[in-house]
């Protein structure tokens, strides 16, 4: 693992936030690959989930802690970022969100909207696949 955290400059994140979802899907794919690190939210209780307007529960995910914290407004004021490793995320998150149909939600964006949901197993095949390139 990478000892320094992924730590974008302002213009990226600027631009990465005007990517479309699939490009942001992509980006955060690549990143957490190469920097084998993703964030997510948490509060006193633990991991932060929500749920969409179809009531499907999800796992919010971004690619680095400046990403979380465009998020942390709201009903997520009091929560803050999380790190995890991605060999964590890979082998014990996202198997066990798959066996609960729990969906990820990648690089939300602070207004919620369009924002990629994936489903468990979706992440992690994509995940294993971008992870190959790095052998």
């Amino acid at each position: 693992m990478n000892s320094a955290y992924f730590s974008p400059k302002e213009q990226e994140i600027n631009n990465v936030l005007l990517l479309s979802p699939h490009r942001r899907y992509l980006y955060f794919v690549g990143k957490v690959a190469d920097w084998e690190q993703v964030w997510t939210l948490a509060n006193h209780d633990g991991l932060v989930t929500a749920q969409n307007d179809d009531h499907r529960l999800f796992l919010p995910l971004w690619a680095a802690k400046e990403y979380v914290e465009l998020c942390l407004t709201d009903e997520w004021a009091e929560c803050y970022p999380l790190p995890m490793t991605l060999e964590h995320l890979m082998t014990e998150i996202l198997p066990d969100m798959a066996s609960a149909n729990i969906q990820t939600a990648i690089m939300m964006l602070p207004n919620g909207k369009s924002t990629p949901i994936f489903d468990a197993q979706s992440l992690l095949d994509d995940l294993q696949e971008e992870c190959q390139q790095y052998e």
